[in-house]
């Protein structure tokens, strides 16, 4: 039986396992391969990764803080060495590790499916202008995917650094950083955005009243989302919990919102063709991580 995994740090709250687990017993495959969530350490990756080359595996997913640390690693970045992020490693024959990126063309998938849904005056295929929280890994693949379909990308993020590394690979889509809070060039970003998209980890695994929540919620409302015009869509990548504080503060400005549990099962979908061979229904990992979800919320652990 080969390996398969999710590599990141922490790990507890993921649906992945559910979701391939689901994914697996759906292709006939359950027998052929086995699939689990392990909690590890940016300063123990390189470690991990040797073990995939040892043998026994067939690919890992890669979630924070290891989609960018991870590519130097790599025997071959593939879709990575542009879009600056790997979230999915096949080892290949001989353990040679190659890098995929299934959370770019996973979000697309997404945010179609949340444009479709718009009211009449906001429907359209997709935006022409994009506000993004964050500059991490996710953040990278979705700017890429963004700028793919000729949209501009701007960036609200801590360091500028970071922001401008990131819309230095775009391109003609690359729009301006803003920091984060309440500067007037954020606010002129929030107010021309026809999409905002959270890209970092926060309210990620807390419930409303934990201290987690109050943090985030904190966080957040530096940013002006008195700005946001009402009809404009709001995703976060985050799916535990469903409603997070920036959902939260997107609706009551009126805004459309859709959680990360979408993007989630579309690029889970992917890394499982990647590996197997065979694509699983979305309709049942959607069913498989909605059950997982509501377990958790409801108090039985993720």
């Amino acid at each position: 039986m080969l390996k398969l995994g999710l590599l990141g740090q922490p790990v507890g709250h993921s649906l992945s396992p559910a979701i391939h687990r689901a994914a697996l017993e759906a292709l006939g495959l359950a027998d052929q391969y086995r699939y689990a969530a392990h909690d590890v350490s940016p300063a123990a990756l390189a470690d991990w990764l040797g073990r995939l080359r040892a043998g026994g595996w067939r690919g890992v997913n890669l979630t924070h803080p290891h989609k960018v640390a991870a590519l130097p690693l790599l025997d071959d970045p593939g879709a990575g060495h542009a879009l600056g992020a790997v979230n999915t490693i096949v080892v290949e024959p001989g353990g040679r590790l190659v890098g995929h990126n299934t959370d770019a063309p996973g979000f697309l998938l997404a945010l179609r499916e949340l444009c479709a849904t718009l009211p009449s005056g906001h429907a359209r295929s997709l935006p022409t202008r994009a506000v993004l929280l964050g500059a991490g890994g996710a953040a990278r693949a979705i700017a890429h995917a963004l700028a793919g379909q000729g949209c501009r990308v701007d960036v609200v993020c801590r360091q500028a650094a970071a922001g401008e590394e990131l819309l230095a690979r775009l391109g003609a889509a690359a729009g301006v950083w803003a920091p984060w809070g309440a500067d007037r060039a954020t606010a002129a970003l929030f107010a021309a955005g026809e999409l905002l998209v959270g890209c970092t980890p926060l309210g990620a695994a807390v419930r409303a009243g934990e201290p987690g929540w109050a943090s985030a919620l904190a966080g957040l409302s530096r940013l002006p989302f008195a700005q946001l015009d009402p009809g404009t869509p709001v995703i976060d990548i985050v799916y535990t919990p469903p409603r997070t504080p920036l959902l939260e503060l997107a609706a009551a400005q009126g805004c459309p919102t859709q959680g990360g549990l979408e993007m989630l099962v579309a690029q889970a979908a992917l890394s499982c063709e990647l590996w197997t061979g065979r694509r699983p229904p979305r309709a049942l990992l959607r069913e498989a991580a909605t059950r997982a979800l509501r377990h958790a919320t409801a108090g039985g652990g993720p």
